[in-house]
């Protein structure tokens, strides 16, 4: 009797960590998307309080000549975020690498990011714009998606002036994976990685790639490359979608956590 006993409680006390891990999960991504409305609720009034103009930002300006360069090892990322950039220097079209699973207008699609060696020698990553891709596998261009042969710049060697905003975030997607294969295949990867980035500029020009500005300069000047530029800029409802995932997430942990509880409860008794 006491044998049948403990058989039956077994399976009840796995369920009830079963219960436990999908809370912790759970409450894991709610508390992920209540910060991605903090994140866009911060960007949102940092927006309305320097306005569209560029007057008075205290722009961040590279001139042609590089008697302007104004590499600082010190540069924090909240002292340029959201300032006007004027770069000069020439691209690295073989260092293109594009962000999966962005969003334009309900479209999936890439953000695509061309590194930019400045007069100083000094880097910048410059968001160039959104293009347009299919989800998963199915896409045909994935595979030059993966080896960075699309959406090149076509100056080549010669110096460009880009007019660009710096921002401080990427807005991240979240990563369930660590497999390295898994978070970057190729030039296409889930997120932006500095370390990564370092690693993958190495070999391709003379200057230190450790000298690479902490923001990502998205280009605001007009090109024949057919990408869609749009500086984001979170209105409320957009915040409001990310708090409605948080509660409903939450709401999921209490299920969870009630559902364990009530099978801990019948174990015991």
């Amino acid at each position: 009797m006491a044998n049948s006993v403990t058989q039956a409680i077994r399976p009840i006390g796995a369920a009830s960590w079963a219960c436990l891990v999908v809370a912790s999960l759970t409450l894991a991504l709610g508390l992920w998307q209540w910060g991605r409305g903090l994140e866009k609720a911060a960007l949102a009034e940092k927006a309305s309080l320097l306005g569209a103009a560029s007057t008075g930002l205290g722009a961040v300006v590279w001139a042609p000549g590089g008697e302007s360069a104004r590499w600082r090892a010190d540069a924090l990322a909240s002292e340029m975020d959201r300032r006007v950039a004027t770069l000069v220097g020439r691209w690295l079209p073989g260092k293109t690498i594009y962000l999966d699973n962005r969003a334009h207008e309900g479209v999936a699609g890439v953000h695509v990011l061309t590194p930019v060696e400045l007069l100083d020698g000094s880097i910048a990553w410059v968001n160039r714009g959104w293009a347009r891709k299919a989800p998963g596998q199915a896409e045909r261009r994935l595979r030059e998606f993966e080896s960075g042969e699309l959406f090149a710049p076509l100056s080549g060697d010669a110096n460009v002036t880009i007019e660009a905003v710096a921002m401080a975030s990427l807005m991240r997607r979240i990563e369930l994976q660590s497999a390295e294969a898994t978070l970057r295949s190729g030039a296409l990867w889930q997120n932006f990685d500095p370390t990564a980035a370092a690693s993958w500029l190495t070999g391709s020009m003379t200057s230190d790639p450790a000298r690479t500005w902490p923001v990502i300069f998205w280009q605001t000047s007009e090109e024949a490359d057919d990408l869609i530029r749009r500086i984001p800029t979170p209105n409320r409802e957009d915040i409001a979608k990310h708090e409605g995932y948080a509660i409903q997430w939450w709401l999921m942990t209490l299920v969870a956590l009630v559902f364990g509880w009530r099978l801990r409860r019948g174990a015991s008794s």
